[in-house]
């Protein structure tokens, strides 16, 4: 398949998909979920998975994962199996279809603008979500990497766990940025690698930041190695 039609594809899939979950929303997630495997099968993009049984199906967690690619959302829709909201910039619930979707799913929407703000809204949805018995999704890197490499950690998500009393789980995504580059719109096939750690949880550290650099030391460690096994470069 050509890569205009597959971009056409996709697109038209994502409509589709978007107004159903819309529409059908006690389904909301399946949906979602069956969308992103749909998007990866017609992207000729196969995942490899590891981690997944040191999760525990009933406990809520905090999702940290690098971003690097547009391509990162459908993977990890994908790829975890817990039910999970969202962390979003405003802007994204301003497209059509996609913001329909994240406001009728109950994603939470962060207002970049007025962080004092974003607070309030962050504690009081994620509140409900984890009561819910559902895991919340960051990026704690708070924007796609230009080059690959793991960024500066915010330290939100980090806070939100402690607060809350649930584990963090670190996730490290490769490979997503060599199917679809930032700001490209051409998908290549491949393989991406999905990693997930095993809980930790901020009380086991002598602090929030001790807690924060281990995790991404963490992630590091392992976008290095799997940068300098696959391609040769120490990129992480």
């Amino acid at each position: 398949m050509c890569n205009f039609l597959k971009t056409t594809t996709i697109l038209v899939i994502t409509v589709i998909f978007g107004l159903l979950a819309i529409i059908v929303f006690p389904l909301n997630t399946k949906i979602i979920r069956l969308w992103a495997k749909m998007i990866l099968k017609i992207s000729g993009i196969r995942l490899m998975i590891s981690g997944v049984k040191g999760l525990d199906p009933g406990q809520p967690v905090i999702y940290t994962v690098n971003h690097e690619s547009a391509l990162d959302i459908p993977v990890v829709l994908a790829a975890l199996p817990q039910t999970f909201h969202f962390m979003a910039k405003k802007e994204l619930f301003r497209i059509p279809v996609v913001g329909w979707v994240l406001f009728i799913g109950g994603h939470i929407r962060i207002d970049r603008q007025n962080p004092q703000k974003a607070i309030k809204t962050i504690n009081r949805k994620a509140g409900k979500i984890i009561r819910k018995g559902h895991s919340i999704l960051v990026s704690p890197e708070g924007t796609r990497s230009p080059d690959g490499s793991i960024g500066k950690f915010k330290k939100g998500g980090f806070r939100l766990a402690e607060k809350l009393d649930v584990p963090v789980v670190p996730v490290t995504l490769f490979g997503t940025r060599y199917c679809v580059a930032k700001k490209a719109l051409k998908i290549l096939p491949g393989v991406v690698e999905v990693v997930i750690d095993p809980p930790v949880k901020v009380s086991e550290f002598s602090g929030l930041e001790k807690c924060v650099d281990v995790v991404r030391d963490r992630m590091i460690e392992r976008k290095s190695a799997y940068e300098t096994q696959r391609y040769g470069k120490t990129n992480a």
